[in-house]
């Protein structure tokens, strides 16, 4: 076969389970540096158009960053949507050879986007992923220590949450100056904090400033839906980091077919 062919990898700590459709090729490499490049090795005759793989608590990122610097097109797949995709096709049963077939199926049939490798972004994700692992261990050792008694496990509590908070109060500084030394992410920062007044609270506003609308808005008319589709399509540019400009283009495009409803409405 001279076509496109496609790839799907099972990733887990130790081994990388390899399938490739409609080849119908199967192989098994470790999940290092020597069976990155035994992988790439072996794909480099066989024209891939893309790789899928499923993200696996972080022992795929050495192997994307090597699939990526061999000029391969990755695909990471949502583990919730494969399993729904398996469940469509009636795959019950699940072991590394199955899934890697799976995920190879999943990338030929379904629409993917490719991966673009962003350093920043990695790093800056590593470090919000520590920060929220941290804050959930202060939040449960916070509750831990409501409860105790003795005093020595109190004392003990009480350095762990220090410990904690101080550890905190470090991710935070260093995340404060990647955003700082990076031009982009200062500029995303920027859009972030660019409105002080939150978008929600002047949709409160007009809707106070349009009470006769008010008897509508629990209907399921089309006019009362369009004003709900406003609100929340706004609310949620803002809080996604949009500017007030793209927000009020937002809720402007919305008028305007509210007004067309409004028209169209029979009275």
């Amino acid at each position: 076969m001279n076509g496109p062919c496609v790839a799907g990898v099972d990733v887990s700590m130790l081994e990388l389970e390899v399938a490739v459709l409609p080849h119908g090729l199967h192989f098994t490499v470790t999940n290092d540096a020597s069976g990155w490049a035994e992988l790439v090795q072996k794909l480099r005759p066989v024209p891939i158009a893309a790789i899928g793989l499923e993200p696996s608590g972080g022992y795929e990122r050495g192997l994307i960053r090597a699939l990526l610097a061999a000029g391969f097109s990755v695909r990471r797949i949502n583990p919730n949507k494969l399993r729904q995709f398996a469940r469509a096709r009636g795959v019950l049963a699940k072991n590394d050879r199955l899934d890697a077939r799976l995920i190879a199926e999943y990338v030929a049939i379904m629409p993917t986007r490719a991966m673009q490798r962003d350093p920043a972004a990695e790093r800056l994700a590593e470090l919000v992923t520590m920060r929220r692992q941290l804050c959930d261990e202060h939040v449960t050792v916070s509750n831990q220590a409501g409860h105790l008694e003795d005093a020595m496990l109190r004392r003990m509590a009480k350095r762990r949450l220090t410990r904690l908070e101080a550890d905190i109060a470090l991710l935070d500084k260093r995340l404060a100056q990647m955003v700082a030394g990076d031009a982009e992410l200062s500029r995303r920062y920027r859009r972030l904090v660019t409105c002080p007044v939150s978008v929600r609270r002047w949709l409160i506003r007009c809707w106070h400033c349009c009470r006769s609308w008010a008897p509508f808005a629990a209907s399921r008319s089309p006019l009362s839906s369009a004003w709900r589709r406003m609100i929340s399509t706004a609310a949620n540019l803002r809080d996604c980091g949009a500017s007030m400009a793209v927000v009020w283009r937002s809720a402007t495009c919305s008028t305007w077919r509210l007004s067309r409803l409004f028209v169209s409405t029979p009275r």
